[in-house]
């Protein structure tokens, strides 16, 4: 961790200076409710030279242009270790960050995340600043995962950043982050870690060691999540949720999602459906689909069948309906065919079909 506070010169004399400056991106929640002083009490009691930066507005589903506009805030400032606590549109501006100013320092012709995102000129990242993630949902998984999202409002589409560097340096998982969730950020975040040991498992990218993770996933989730729900205070139910979540962002950093998640991107932006809820309101009718084309092996039906009764019991189709009416959701279907996702899925349903089923209707 020596890299993150790196100590005085031994041989300088007289009064200890700042050697770098540590970032901390959050929310606001967690300055209100004295997290972030508490972290930044700690590290500075073991690191007193160590001076700390805190930017506590981070947005949901962040915009590329906000993106860029925090970049150049902090392109001049001697930025020795960024740490990232927050759910997973915090963890990714942290992992944005991380690659992205010494990108800028180092390259004069760098010409904005809009280049990078939109007209596909990727760059060669060859230097981080280190970074810590710290979740504080049971759901995204961004901790383990070498992506980041970054979204196009004015466009309403979603891009992501991809790169080995944009692996953060270390992740902390610690379940009593999550107590302060409520319940329909449990639920929606909860379902997206679902999600993503599914799309892992119906994936042309699969492999022997992202499906072993995705089922331990899917064993724990479908357990603990019910659980959480009844048992909210509970830090051995939440540990469970955030070790399941931990779990499919490892299956996931292999494989990458897939069709549940392209048909999402248009709905949480257009819509402003939540990520989790946006990605599994059809999973029920994919693992039905994926079911009848023998993509699972048959002795897991027991476990499939407890997803289907977990996501029907939560009631999808009424938690979607609240913020889009199922034409809108229908008319959004030629948007939902992201290439680089949809095209990893094995199954290959007629989408009006499944969406029409998936809400009944």
């Amino acid at each position: 961790m020596e890299q993150f506070f790196p100590a005085p010169d031994p041989s300088e004399t007289g009064k200890q200076k700042h050697t770098g400056t540590i970032l901390l991106l959050t929310s606001k929640g967690f300055t209100r409710r004295g997290a972030v002083d508490r972290l930044c009490g700690i590290i500075v009691s073991a690191r007193p030279w160590v001076h700390m930066e805190i930017h506590d507005s981070v947005q949901p589903n962040p915009d590329m242009r906000d993106m860029e506009s925090l970049t150049h805030k902090y392109k001049g400032h001697t930025i020795s270790g960024i740490i990232a606590m927050g759910g997973g549109s915090v963890l990714d501006t942290g992992k944005v960050l991380s690659v992205l100013l010494p990108h800028i320092v180092a390259n004069s012709e760098y010409a904005g995340l809009e280049d990078i995102l939109c007209q596909g000129k990727k760059p060669h990242f060859f230097k981080k600043i280190p970074l810590i993630a710290i979740p504080t949902t049971a759901g995204t998984g961004a901790e383990v995962t070498p992506f980041a999202t970054i979204w196009d409002a004015l466009r309403h589409k979603k891009y992501s950043l991809s790169d080995n560097l944009v692996f953060p340096c270390h992740a902390l998982s610690d379940p009593e982050l999550t107590l302060s969730l409520p319940e329909e950020e449990t639920v929606n975040t909860g379902l997206d870690a679902l999600s993503h040991a599914l799309e892992s498992l119906w994936n042309i990218n699969r492999t022997p060691l992202s499906e072993a993770l995705a089922w331990q996933a899917l064993y724990l989730g479908v357990k603990a999540l019910p659980a959480v729900l009844e048992q909210p205070e509970s830090i051995d139910k939440r540990a469970q949720m955030t070790h399941a979540a931990l779990l499919s962002g490892l299956a996931i950093s292999q494989t990458k999602t897939a069709l549940a998640h392209s048909i999402s991107y248009p709905l949480t932006s257009r819509f402003n459906i939540p990520h989790g809820l946006a990605c599994s309101f059809t999973l029920a009718e994919m693992i039905r689909l994926s079911v009848k084309e023998k993509v699972f092996p048959v002795h897991y039906s027991a476990l499939l069948k407890e997803l289907i009764f977990l996501l029907e019991s939560l009631g999808l189709k009424n938690r979607i309906g609240k913020y889009a009416s199922f034409k809108d959701i229908l008319n959004e279907n030629e948007a939902m065919h992201t290439p680089e996702r949809a095209d990893n899925c094995i199954i290959k349903p007629d989408l009006i079909r499944l969406l029409k089923q998936s809400l009944n209707i």
